[in-house]
């Protein structure tokens, strides 16, 4: 069963007037397109060991953040020990998120792999290992439990919450990382929205000293129409945020257009010239829409690398939004991404 066969099916179960019917039937797709690979696995997988979530008490009675929360700092929340992040099933065992990893001369800095909306770590557990064998002491964690959202009810599916809070624990696992490994900095691979919260943790929360490198893959820096849908979409968010974020969680609605978080995003610089940054995208995705959602404007003296996956590896690949993380082009793109020598933002086919 998937995402959208769940939502339909949870959405035949509640009593809605006829208005909220149709609304829903919208928010359904939106869902769906924002949705992970996890969101096609079996109902009956296995609950997640993570923390319960807490929902936060400034919110509309759905668990939705009122008007005074969509400010560019996330309320506070409790906090439950960064370790939970990286334990049950819906996390990559070792060598990934292995405390005892120390970074060598020729790879420094740990990269540290962050998931999309309705996702989780194991989406990076191909490319993690692989980098792995690099030589890179890698990581990947879960994030955004903390939303009342059907979303949330699913097991194994994270990355649903405010995305300030995502990128406030974002934060937290960079340092903890840090920590652990005794670098001075690390790197950052994000898909999605994980991209786009690298750009929350550099721009909005000082991240920029921590950071060597950032790869994004379809991240949705400046906000997804949806392939279209947003203009639809975008009213009915705005007037009932709640009941639309219960449908297709907070995160979700937040990274759709218009939103005030891509908003506010969006008079933030893309890049800070202290990190090197590659972005790449492909012209299948029909989440992460336009593409130029996924390019990043390069500030004075910013290495900037963005990539068209289709065009830079052959044969063409017509690779999804949600096959991204785990694509063999994808990861010989984020290997590309770390390694490559500044000035050098055109991969080869070889690369690929």
């Amino acid at each position: 069963m998937n995402s959208l066969q769940r939502l339909r099916g949870a959405r035949s179960r509640l009593q809605f007037r006829p208005r909220h019917s149709a609304l829903a039937g919208s928010l359904v797709a939106t869902a769906a397109l924002l949705c992970s690979p996890l969101c096609e696995a079996p109902a009956t997988a296995a609950p997640s060991t993570a923390a319960a979530p807490a929902v936060g008490s400034a919110t509309d009675g759905l668990g939705t953040p009122s008007d005074a929360d969509h400010a560019p700092k996330a309320r506070p929340l409790d906090k439950p020990p960064i370790e939970d992040s990286l334990k049950g099933l819906f996390v990559p065992g070792k060598p990934v998120n292995d405390p005892t990893c120390r970074p060598d001369q020729g790879h420094p800095y740990p990269v540290i792999f962050i998931h999309g909306t309705a996702s989780n770590a194991n989406d990076w557990k191909k490319a993690a290992e692989r980098l792995h064998e690099d030589g890179f002491c890698t990581w990947a964690f879960n994030y955004g439990k903390q939303d009342t959202s059907i979303p949330t009810a699913i097991p194994g599916l994270y990355g649903n919450a405010d995305i300030n809070r995502n990128a406030d624990e974002l934060a937290r696992m960079v340092d903890y990382v840090r920590q652990q490994t005794g670098a001075k900095k690390v790197n950052l691979v994000g898909h999605s929205q994980g991209g786009t919260l690298t750009k929350m943790y550099l721009q909005d929360r000082g991240g920029a000293d921590k950071v060597d490198r950032v790869i994004a893959l379809s991240g949705t820096f400046h906000g997804t129409t949806l392939g279209g849908m947003a203009e639809g979409l975008r009213p009915i968010i705005d007037a009932t945020p709640g009941f639309a974020a219960f449908f297709a969680s907070t995160a979700a609605t937040q990274q759709v257009v218009g939103s005030k978080e891509i908003t506010h995003l969006n008079t933030l610089p893309d890049t800070d010239p202290r990190v090197m940054y590659t972005s790449v995208y492909t012209p299948a995705d029909k989440t992460a829409t336009p593409n130029s959602t996924s390019i990043l404007k390069p500030s004075p003296g910013t290495d900037v690398a963005n990539v068209n996956i289709s065009e830079a590896c052959h044969p063409k690949p017509e690779i999804a939004h949600l096959d991204m993380p785990k694509h063999a082009n994808s990861i010989g793109l984020i290997r590309w991404g770390l390694t490559r020598t500044k000035g050098d933002t055109t991969p080869s086919s070889a690369d690929c």
